[in-house]
């Protein structure tokens, strides 16, 4: 993040993901609040401001399993999390060794990390072939 002469304010582009238009933005943030130039709408005033106060994001990965012909299930978080919180969140998962079969949309974990966010499968296994599904 680039910071102005000043040294009162911060400034950031953010490219807004919130609506197909994909904005292009500039947020200014200073002592008396913050500014936000080349929205299109009010999603992206609020997407830019979060991204500068919090950056929040959903996690994609996999986990371990003990299915020999699915080494690795396909998961995601059931909403976003905070972008600091990324690699504490990616210590936990790496702890996951699925050993039942799961499918797309079931819970491999829940409050991953204490953060009141759940992996959530998107893929599956099929039990009977000990091999994996899309």
């Amino acid at each position: 993040m680039g910071y102005d002469n000043d040294y009162d304010s911060k400034k950031k582009e953010v490219l807004c993901i919130r609506c197909p238009k994909g904005c292009l933005m500039r947020v200014i943030m200073q002592k008396s609040g913050i500014e936000v130039i080349g929205a299109k709408c009010e999603n992206g005033i609020t997407y830019a401001e979060s991204e500068i106060i919090c950056p929040m994001r959903l996690l994609t990965t996999t986990v371990q399993t003990v299915f020999s012909g699915q080494p690795r299930l396909p998961v995601k978080t059931s909403g976003e999390i905070p972008l600091s919180r990324f690699p504490e969140v990616l210590r936990k998962i790496r702890e996951i060794l699925v050993r039942t079969a799961l499918q797309p949309g079931d819970i491999a974990a829940k409050d991953i990390a204490g953060s009141g966010i759940h992996l959530i499968c998107t893929g599956g296994i099929d039990n009977d072939q000990d091999t994996a599904f899309y």
